[in-house]
């Protein structure tokens, strides 16, 4: 109808060649034919009293618009980033394709440039694995963030994984095993620095589980490269308990101070 028509052009704001605007006016208009069709059936028969009527259902309509262009404007730039990712990925898989075979071709090392292609795919897969956490983070509840979690963890593993295999295929670097050991320790440290800025719950209870561990990867990283003796680098475990004990006892007492601070402004009521 021109009148429902008319209502919707002078309230929303004028853009031409605004598609989202245009398909938000005419799926409003719809709604309003409908809603209309839907009052007249049940026995009003004044036609200015059945518009007016539909059109105080929509006395928001501008924030409704904004509303619909913002979700709008959210699932084109998230179709806008899948499309960036597969077809990024897609080329990107080609050049290492091309990369590997043109090095391998030239210097006939096949023994080593093998690396190229398996630690490419391992990056990719971490960039996907953190796409993955940086998804869930932002669009799921918190009650889901575990699935982040464990991906950042796989992510962090993935990333060992390649430098582990640079540094044994390529560099052929002494003690390399002891990069994985390291790769354990990140994943406790990722997940922790990941629980502490999302502020997740039990956040105390990772802390004391993974200082002595973290302590413990790094007691034998140290002591296999000979920074540190075997028969005194256990002192670093030592510290990561005495670290857990500080942590027990200054949460105890932060939790004493919230009590009885709590206790003095109830009896102050």
């Amino acid at each position: 109808m021109d009148t429902f028509r008319n209502f919707i052009d002078s309230s929303l704001p004028d853009r031409k060649g605004g598609d989202i605007l245009y398909r938000f006016k005419v799926k409003t208009l719809n709604e309003m034919n409908e809603r209309y069709k839907e009052v007249s059936s049940r026995g009003i028969n004044n036609e200015k009293v059945l518009k007016d009527l539909v059109i105080s259902e929509h006395e928001n309509i501008k924030s409704d618009y904004f509303n619909y262009l913002r979700e709008e404007s959210a699932k084109r730039t998230a179709k806008r980033r899948i499309i960036l990712n597969i077809s990024g990925s897609i080329i990107y898989i080609i050049a290492l394709v091309i990369l590997f075979l043109g090095i391998s071709f030239s210097t006939k090392e096949w023994s080593q440039t093998w690396v190229i292609m398996v630690d490419g795919i391992l990056l990719w897969v971490s960039y996907m694995l953190t796409l993955g956490v940086a998804v869930i983070t932002k669009k799921l509840k918190r009650v889901f963030h575990f699935i982040a979690r464990i991906l950042l963890g796989l992510d962090v593993m993935v990333l060992t994984v390649a430098c582990f295999i640079f540094a044994l295929a390529v560099l052929d670097l002494p003690h390399s095993w002891t990069i994985v050991v390291g790769g354990v320790a990140m994943i406790f440290i990722a997940d922790l620095i990941y629980a502490l800025i999302s502020k997740q719950r039990l956040v105390i209870l990772n802390s004391l589980a993974y200082i002595p561990s973290i302590c413990t990867m790094a007691y034998i990283i140290l002591a296999a490269i000979g920074i540190l003796s075997w028969g005194r680098g256990w002192l670093l475990i030592i510290l990561g308990l005495a670290i857990d004990f500080i942590l027990i006892a200054s949460t105890l007492t932060k939790s004493r101070i919230e009590d009885e601070e709590a206790y003095e402004e109830w009896n102050e009521d």
